[in-house]
């Protein structure tokens, strides 16, 4: 498999590329999940101040698309 050196490199690319991406230095365990999130909610005021809606999931999150955008039209509504 690839390196991290070669794993890290292609995260710099993307986070250029998009500037989507949040890297620190710290554990990501359940109890850093307030900080993790802290950490979300301070990118998304820099970049994304004029957002109506903002969501955050994990790796291990499936997110049903059609019943969300349904969802918030009805909340919108």
């Amino acid at each position: 498999g690839p390196s991290l050196s070669s794993l890290h490199k292609q995260l710099v690319q993307e986070d250029h590329f998009h500037g989507d991406l949040i890297q620190k230095s710290f554990l990501d365990s359940f109890h850093n999940l307030t900080l993790k999130l802290i950490l979300q909610f301070h990118w998304m005021h820099d970049r994304c101040a004029h957002a109506h809606y903002f969501m955050t999931a994990d790796d291990d999150i499936f997110v049903h698309m059609p019943n969300l955008v349904k969802y918030l039209q009805e909340k919108k509504g």
